[in-house]
């Protein structure tokens, strides 16, 4: 099978959502999506759990949009959960130590929301949920630095091979 990747650096589910139906080609049967980290970047250890809980639904609504839309028109869909995360700590110029990158605890309530669009899917034979995050994390339940690159958050080449693994054994 021939996998094109047709995500974008920095994308959010909005974007994503609006651009899904000028990508999907009537030559590809399959649609997987793997979207949503970058806006877990939004959620905020200050915010309260109510704000938290409603950027994680906001995000998950795009996604399940998503998995409608591809469905509409006919594919086969594969939504993945998100990959942890580690964030770095970087200082910026006027002296104060930022975090680039989501906090593990948005991973998680961002996961949470897409499990109920697995669970509202169950019963499509055209769509599949594939948990890359539980792939990417080794046994002990830690997160795999050793999978992520050193921004901490994009995946090395292993990584990529661990969600394509992921994905993979969705489908079959």
């Amino acid at each position: 099978a021939i996998v094109d990747n047709l995500g974008v650096a920095g994308e959010a589910t909005p974007s994503g959502l609006s651009r899904l139906p000028t990508v999907i080609d009537i030559t590809y049967d399959v649609v997987i999506i793997l979207e949503g980290t970058n806006d877990t970047s939004g959620i905020f250890r200050t915010d309260t759990a109510a704000e938290q809980l409603a950027k994680a639904a906001a995000i998950a609504s795009n996604l399940s949009a998503m998995v409608g839309e591809a469905r509409a028109q006919g594919k086969k869909v594969v939504l993945a959960t998100l990959p942890p995360t580690v964030p770095i700590q970087v200082a910026d110029p006027d002296g104060y130590t930022r975090y680039r990158g989501a906090e593990l605890s948005a991973i998680l309530l961002v996961n949470a929301a897409i499990s109920q669009i697995f669970d509202a899917y169950r019963d499509d034979p055209y769509f599949v949920g594939a948990d890359v995050y539980r792939a990417m994390m080794d046994a002990s339940g830690n997160n795999p630095a050793s999978l992520l690159s050193v921004d901490g958050l994009h995946p090395k080449a292993e990584g990529y091979d661990v969600i394509a693994n992921a994905i993979h054994a969705a489908i079959v």
